[in-house]
């Protein structure tokens, strides 16, 4: 029965907006349009999508589109690559890109001129001999 996965849709939905009231909505939109025999798995995979679409949480924000998509389908509902490509409708290898991309969209950039390594503090007796 699908009221069986009310809760796990819910949180679903709230982690992907971060809004009440939208989950709220997609929650409910979700479970009644589902067949009596929905899966679970399904269910949390409707809600993630509609949620991060209509009004993502700050998390995604800085994300595409696709990339936000597939990296709320991975990190929320827990799909594996393969579940990410057939929910999008797109190849292992294009959902393997749009997570690759969508995480590295929202990591902090250094200047390129930032050195990598520091360098080592006087007295710490390292030296290349």
């Amino acid at each position: 029965m699908v009221q069986e996965h009310l809760d796990e849709v819910w949180r679903a939905a709230i982690a992907a907006s971060g809004d009440r009231d939208v989950a709220q909505a997609v929650t409910t939109a979700v479970l009644r349009s589902a067949p009596h025999d929905a899966a679970r798995r399904e269910l949390v995979r409707r809600a993630v999508l509609a949620a991060v679409r209509r009004s993502p949480a700050p998390a995604f924000a800085g994300m595409r589109d696709d990339e936000r998509d597939a990296v709320a389908l991975a990190r929320i509902a827990g799909c594996p690559v393969a579940e990410v490509a057939a929910a999008l409708g797109v190849g292992d290898a294009a959902a393997r890109r749009l997570l690759t991309g969508g995480l590295c969209s929202v990591l902090p950039r250094r200047p390129a001129s930032a050195r990598r390594t520091p360098l080592p503090a006087l007295g710490c007796g390292i030296a290349a001999s």
